[in-house]
């Protein structure tokens, strides 16, 4: 293997790493955004019917 496959194999490696961190972060954003969101519907559901 020469010099510039292993640079090559090591930049796709960064991307693969950078781009997977990426969509599991984006992804738990986006679960605890959907889990705040459930509990705030829950909550205002409950403070209209305590009315």
């Amino acid at each position: 293997m020469d010099i510039e496959t292993a640079k090559m194999l090591v930049g796709a490696a960064l991307i693969v790493a950078i781009g997977s961190f990426t969509l599991l972060t984006v992804g738990w954003t986006v679960r605890d955004m959907l889990t705040d969101l459930r509990a705030g519907r829950a909550e205002r559901a409950r403070a209209s019917t305590a009315d």
